[in-house]
């Protein structure tokens, strides 16, 4: 009765042992009770050989026990535990047998004695089972031997002596036998549901990982707790859009993997980049990037963090595009454009949930993008004035510039002041 596993069987004992261990102390304290209540009785049950017998208990028993109680306050000696255990109980066998040897107790004694003894072994000590199995086959040769041995019995008495104590001895051991089973049982039992716990922990952390993936932190929260999550109206965002020039013409130039590999070595540099400045990624449609700052917390990123990212976001392309140039590879160039002003942001759908936004400004800053020139950052007029006395930045102004569906609109393109023009 073993688990396969040496190193569950050693888990298994190092934790019965410990919850045992208040049972066991009492276990001895009750034994030493005992031999003590014995000794007092001796007077007055037996005829001769008190003074022998009190040596034994009080000089030999009631020792070794409390010898074996202070064994259970060193950690040291946890792993003999179970062997200090079998001797002290063959000590008891051969203690509460002594009596017939050395006076004359009544003749019930002698199975109630090893009686005793074999409760102790496979219930109260919590011994392993295979041990006190052990102990109790000693104690069964010690009580036959003493019942053969002993004076003044006859036959009839031996007998029922002896189904009286191999009734208890079976019934016990059964017991030990079933309560170390149901002990493991328990034990595998607390180990697969703190595996379950585990998987199920695991498998809820990356479900909100995912979550996280998909939608920003507060509204995956709100998704979580109420199953639903509101849309919110936003006085000021600022809306990034960036597109690949001449992305169709490229791509015909590009196996299907290595178009993807390239997509997806620009987009994780622009979610680096976003994320470092406190933006919100929107989503990517083909070859377009859609993030915004200022929501879903108005103050996680201002118009300027966005300016900034979004010419870290040009820096990025051109460094890539001389490296592939180098290597006699396509490359990609980019628009990027930029508009700030009112939006509502909220879930669509019910499957494959989307965080998006929407509103004229979205509009704009789509134009913004459309409208600019590849390796330049273009910006509305709404947004320069929010950032035009930002350190560190240098505007072009483009004068009105006709946009798709919205007319002639103001527009700059913006640069880094350590930048050539």
């Amino acid at each position: 009765m073993r688990f396969q596993d040496p190193d569950i069987e050693s888990a298994f004992w190092r934790k019965h042992d410990a919850a045992a261990l208040v049972l066991v102390r009492i276990a001895w304290c009750l034994g030493i009770c005992l031999y003590i209540a014995f000794a007092l009785m001796l007077d007055s049950i037996v005829s001769y050989g008190v003074d022998t017998i009190h040596t034994i208990y009080l000089g030999v028993a009631i020792p070794v026990i409390v010898a074996a109680i202070i064994s259970t306050y060193f950690t040291r000696l946890d792993r003999w535990r179970h062997l200090i255990i079998a001797i002290t109980l063959l000590v008891s066998t051969l203690v509460v047998n002594a009596p017939f040897y050395f006076s004359d107790p009544p003749r019930d004694w002698v199975h109630s004695a090893n009686i005793l003894i074999i409760c102790f072994t496979f219930a109260f000590v919590a011994s392993r089972f295979s041990i006190a199995l052990g102990n109790a086959a000693i104690t069964t040769i010690v009580f036959e031997i003493t019942l053969l041995t002993s004076p003044n019995l006859d036959w009839t008495y031996i007998l029922y002596s002896n189904v009286y104590y191999l009734s208890v001895l079976c019934v016990t051991a059964t017991a030990g036998l079933l309560l170390e089973k149901s002990h493991r049982r328990n034990f595998m039992q607390a180990i697969e549901l703190t595996k379950a716990k585990a998987n199920s922990d695991f498998n809820r952390a990356r479900s909100d990982q995912l979550l996280l993936n998909i939608l920003p932190a507060e509204v995956a929260e709100e998704l979580k707790e109420s199953g639903a999550a509101k849309a919110r109206y936003f006085e000021q965002s600022t809306i990034l859009f960036s597109d690949f020039n001449g992305f169709t013409m490229i791509s015909q130039q590009l196996s299907p993997d290595r178009l993807v590999d390239e997509l997806n070595t620009c987009f994780k540099a622009f979610d680096n980049i976003i994320t470092a400045r406190g933006i919100e990624k929107i989503k990517t449609i083909g070859d377009a990037y859609m993030c915004a700052g200022g929501l879903p917390d108005p103050y996680a990123a201002s118009p300027a963090d966005v300016v900034h990212a979004a010419l870290e976001m040009q820096a990025f392309m051109k460094a890539r595009k001389s490296e592939r140039d180098a290597q006699g590879l396509p490359a990609f160039e980019m628009r990027v454009g930029i508009h700030t002003g009112p939006v509502v942001a909220g879930i669509v759908g019910v499957k494959k949930f989307q965080y998006d936004i929407w509103g004229d400004t979205v509009n704009t800053a789509s134009r913004m993008e459309s409208s600019g020139q590849p390796g330049h950052v273009n910006i509305s007029e709404a947004t320069y004035e929010l950032v035009k006395n930002e350190s560190g930045l240098t505007f072009t102004p483009r004068g009105k510039v006709q946009a798709k569906g919205k007319g002639e609109m103001e527009m700059f393109f913006v640069r880094r002041s350590s930048e050539q023009a």
